[in-house]
């Protein structure tokens, strides 16, 4: 999903059929994101998986 301007509940309710105030309380409870993870690499277990991580830092100066 890509949004136009900022990422509030009013922008996200002009793009979906929910209106501002479910997001507010949706965003107002807890997820499990582990949970979330592991059952989808439960549903995955069968294929093959690449794991790719870029810990690099670059420092910009303005």
């Amino acid at each position: 999903m890509r949004l136009r301007g900022k990422a509030n509940y009013r922008n996200l309710s002009r793009y979906s059929d929910y209106h501002e105030k479910s997001y507010s309380r949706w965003f107002k409870r807890d997820f499990d994101f582990l949970e979330l993870n592991r059952l989808s690499l439960e549903y995955l277990t069968d294929k093959t998986m690449i794991l790719a991580v870029d810990c690099s830092f670059i420092s910009y100066k303005w």
